[in-house]
């Protein structure tokens, strides 16, 4: 085993075949790369967990089928250990199934066997250069940026995050309210420009004027490479977008697009609004060099667990007390909750079970604007102008429905009668015939109704 000495650009290679190990370790090494060579995963997955993490290799690139331990479960183990670590797994062209299950799992890219060498080095160099640069920021970043998840829509995220970074494209970012638009591209840019990059954002939502863009593209003269954000983009008015639309081609005209970025965000189809003149077509094809469309919550729903379990402690720390713990029922409701305010909602959801007197969570302790905000809701039948009582009615009904209790309507009648009962006989000073009145019943049901509740 040949061990490597610098961890820049440093590549672990794990191959049974002495031949496909010899091959590429020279090849690479004479790329500039620093090589480790491993004849099996259990003693590369044994060094790799005694590591610190800075020890830990640009790229692994691991073969499939080896004695002892699978490359599968190699690239299973080390995902356990650090969801980011890059991985290329190579296998021979019949093995192609298996190698898209691999992907799935959280390859990084495969590399299919017999190989050109050459694109072999070029394969792994994009890995460490790029790849792997930027997941690693992403990974150091995912505290601050709140970009968490292990979800295939997130990795696919993280893959096309990586890629957009080594790119100087315009950007469009699209997705529902609330699924991470300006973190995502907060972090495209710290890692896709130099140290002493300049970003400028603004949020279209404003009012946002002709002259407020003209101000913003001459503090860019003073710079050489700037990132522009603009939020909502689809908002910016009319003079706005044609002003726009002629200053970034007079950049590319004047060679000047390279040290100029612009990513904007949306929550609309803005092709649609171009179809229907609302946006200037010839901004939305500068803008649009590049689209990355986020995934909202409900279809990641593996990630929320990970998420509620981020924020509980983050909210925790700054409550200076332990975070909260989710009953197993509250979680799975939570798991196949709608989310239609998507991450935001789920912190602020996650920020008021924080201040909750309780330290284990159920169900009857989750906000109750989750029950009123399902599709299960009254509003289904039409009626949205709902009293107190019946909004109260029914989010006791979705707390039930959802903790599987059953036979809920028996249930909600014993305690409505019960409720009214208490109610007339405190408006009639226990005066039961009067009470009876109220009530709509005879002196014998009250009669009767009272003896079972004395029962029960």
């Amino acid at each position: 085993m040949t061990i490597a000495h610098d961890n820049t650009r440093s590549v672990w290679i794990i191959d049974d075949d002495q031949s496909i190990r010899w091959v590429l370790e020279r090849a690479l090494t004479r790329a500039e790369f620093s090589v480790t060579v491993f004849e099996t995963a259990s003693s590369a997955l044994s060094r790799y967990k005694r590591i610190l993490p800075s020890e830990r290799p640009q790229l692994i690139l691991t073969d499939i089928r080896m004695p002892g331990i699978s490359g599968f479960e190699l690239l299973k183990q080390i995902k356990n250990v650090d969801p980011k670590q890059p991985v290329v797994i190579m296998t021979a062209y019949s093995d192609l199934d298996t190698t898209v299950q691999g992907y799935q799992q959280g390859a990084f890219e495969y590399l299919p066997k017999p190989f050109d060498i050459d694109k072999a080095i070029e394969l792994v160099t994009r890995g460490c250069e790029s790849n792997s640069r930027n997941l690693t920021s992403y990974a150091n970043d995912v505290s601050d940026n709140d970009i968490i998840g292990d979800s295939l829509p997130i990795k696919n995220l993280y893959r096309q995050m990586a890629k957009i970074s080594t790119l100087s494209s315009n950007l469009l970012i699209t997705g529902e309210h609330g699924t991470g638009k300006t973190l995502v591209a907060n972090t495209i840019h710290l890692n896709r420009t130099k140290k002493d990059a300049t970003l400028i954002a603004i949020n279209t939502s404003s009012a946002t004027t002709k002259n407020d863009v003209i101000e913003i593209f001459m503090s860019i003269k003073q710079h050489s490479n700037t990132t522009v954000l603009l939020k909502n983009i689809d908002l910016l008015p009319t003079e706005s977008q044609n002003y726009l639309t002629q200053t970034l081609t007079r950049y590319r005209q004047d060679n000047q697009a390279s040290t100029l970025c612009v990513i904007a965000t949306t929550t609309v189809n803005l092709f649609d609004l171009t179809q229907q003149d609302k946006f200037n077509q010839s901004l939305y094809h500068q803008l649009n060099e590049i689209t990355l469309t986020l995934p909202p919550l409900r279809e990641r729903q593996d990630d929320v667990p990970m998420l509620i379990n981020h924020y509980l402690n983050r909210f925790g720390d700054e409550l200076n007390e332990d975070a909260k713990s989710i009953e197993v029922d509250a979680m799975a409701f939570l798991k196949q909750h709608e989310w239609s305010g998507n991450v935001n909602q789920l912190k602020n959801v996650c920020r008021s079970i924080s201040i909750s007197a309780e330290s284990n969570i159920g169900l009857e302790s989750l906000p109750s604007e989750l029950f009123q905000t399902q599709r299960a809701a009254l509003s289904l039948f039409g009626d949205n102008n709902i009293s107190d009582w019946e909004y109260q009615l029914n989010i006791w009904a979705m707390r039930s429905l959802s903790a599987g209790h059953q036979n809920i309507l028996s249930d909600a009648n014993s305690r409505l009668e019960k409720r009214l009962l208490e109610c007339a006989l405190q408006i009639t000073r226990g005066r039961k015939h009067e009470a009876a009145k109220l009530l709509g019943w005879g002196r014998n049901t009250l009669t009767r109704k009272l003896q079972l509740l004395e029962k029960n």
